[in-house]
């Protein structure tokens, strides 16, 4: 046995004992007969799923605004948040 972090055995559980039933799922509710032809139906698998917890998300993004890699509007989109000055989104 190896060693492996949570986030490591979440992604080899979905890769090796979901994705085939969640392609099929997929696959299937994104045709044509039953939504329309613009429509694809995929599973948010990696937004919940597979996040690391909040404090390394946190880290992450503090290490990169420090960086200069991002401002603070494309933080704020990274945690799904609506950006500063922006009233006409909401938070669901």
């Amino acid at each position: 046995m190896t060693y492996q972090n949570i986030i490591d055995g979440r992604k080899e559980f979905v890769a090796y004992s979901l994705q085939p039933y969640i392609s099929a799922i997929e696959d299937r509710l994104s045709m044509n007969d039953i939504t329309n032809s613009s429509n694809e139906i995929r599973f948010a698998v990696d937004d919940t799923f597979l996040r690391v917890d909040a404090m390394e998300r946190l880290n992450i993004i503090e290490k990169m605004l420090t960086l200069d890699l991002i401002d603070v509007n494309q933080a704020r989109q990274m945690e799904q948040l609506t950006p500063l000055g922006d009233t006409s989104a909401t938070n669901v």
